[in-house]
């Protein structure tokens, strides 16, 4: 009865001895090789399993025959190009003295089931980095306050990952509308760690690179603290005190910037048309002198009356 439970059971039941002999073998353990178990009693272990495979089975038993207790294990190894994963019990078989004559072992391939949970886990990976994502983009809206000018009202606590959010979709937008100014309220945030400060100032670098101001308001005490703390950055800033403050700086040097591009225009016209008329005094110089001279001759050819 215990045979035909061994030969009949739906998992890979074997005994290999002390030279690596199969001793017992049930249906299911020489399917996975493509065989019988007639075909692999008697036979070694090298003779019947990839290479690769045959070096981790007898390994394995090895270490069964050297401890003599039980190992369980987990085992990822070669199989005909690709690998295989068995979720492995092996344990001793004494005699009636209490040696170990042989070792046997119970094996489960759970190729399959792992190969699903790990798809299963990247997949559920990607939700949840979607969904991070998605988040710190309605953290960070970045709202048009006027043309050339851009608000990004900041909430909660910034970290490397969010500054990275920040920094990418600002300078983003900046480059698709041309902005001037962008606004950094500060409002929301409670408290910003100095190395996020640094990050900070390397977005507003990069900005300025792309011709545009950035202007902090909402500062609270704390973040005012940590700014302090680290004077250098401050001279590279534009501070207001509030939103509103930050928006009317931000529309006046827009309105500056457009004042001084038409002044600039209209400069260059007064100069053409002054010399466009310089031109045409010059042109027509010589027709007065040849009026004049003809003017001239006229009076001194008229002869004076005889009294």
């Amino acid at each position: 009865m215990l045979q035909a439970i061994v030969e009949n059971a739906p998992l890979a039941i074997l005994a290999t001895d002390a030279s690596n002999k199969y001793v017992l073998v049930s249906h299911e353990a020489a399917r996975q090789v493509g065989r019988t178990p007639t075909d692999v009693l008697g036979k070694r272990v090298p003779e019947v399993l990839p290479p690769g495979a045959a070096e981790a089975m007898q390994d394995t038993t090895a270490q069964v025959f050297r401890s003599g207790k039980t190992l369980v294990l987990e085992q990822t190894v070669p199989w005909e190009g690709s690998t295989k994963m068995f979720l492995t019990h092996m344990f001793p078989i004494r005699n009636d003295a209490g040696e170990i004559e042989a070792v046997g072992t119970v094996a489960t391939d759970v190729t399959d089931m792992r190969r699903a949970e790990s798809e299963h886990l990247r997949l559920q990976e990607e939700v949840i980095r979607a969904q991070r994502s998605a988040l710190l983009e309605l953290s960070t809206p970045i709202i048009p306050i006027a043309d050339g000018v851009l608000a990004v009202p900041l909430i909660g606590a910034i970290d490397h990952e969010r500054n990275q959010q920040i920094a990418g979709a600002v300078l983003e937008r900046i480059t698709a509308t041309r902005a001037a100014a962008v606004i950094l309220d500060l409002t929301g945030v409670r408290e910003i760690e100095p190395e996020i400060v640094d990050a900070l100032m390397q977005t507003v670098r990069a900005m300025r690179m792309l011709g545009a101001e950035a202007v902090l308001t909402g500062i609270s005490p704390e973040v005012a603290k940590t700014l302090a703390d680290l004077d250098a950055p401050l001279r590279q800033l534009t501070v207001r005190q509030t939103l509103q403050h930050g928006i009317g700086h931000a529309l006046t040097r827009i309105r500056e910037r457009k004042t001084g591009n038409r002044r600039a225009a209209a400069g260059g016209m007064d100069n053409e048309q002054r010399h466009s008329c310089g031109d045409s005094r010059h042109r027509h110089r010589p027709l007065r002198r040849r009026r004049r001279r003809r003017r001239g001759r006229g009076r001194r050819g008229v002869r004076p009356r005889l009294s």
